[in-house]
């Protein structure tokens, strides 16, 4: 079967779920070719005092918005 044809490729991939709880397709294809995957960068953390990355919401319609004090209309 696939798996058993595959067992070495199944146990570096358990291996590296372990190491990393997820993998993502750059680090599959290592270990589908037979290489050791690469970690993957590390991203950034924020503590309390940082301020995270804002989003430009300039060009969204600020039409349209519901009045959050009165219930939901029913269509």
């Amino acid at each position: 079967t696939i798996l058993t044809e595959n067992i070495d490729v199944l146990h570096n991939m358990a291996k590296a779920l372990m190491k990393w709880e997820t993998i993502d397709r750059s680090q599959i294809d290592d270990l589908m070719a037979g290489r050791e995957p690469k970690p993957l960068p590390e991203l950034p953390t924020y503590s309390s005092d940082d301020q995270p990355p804002t989003t430009d919401y300039k060009g969204q319609d600020k039409g349209n918005k519901p009045d959050l004090k009165k219930p939901a209309r029913q269509l």
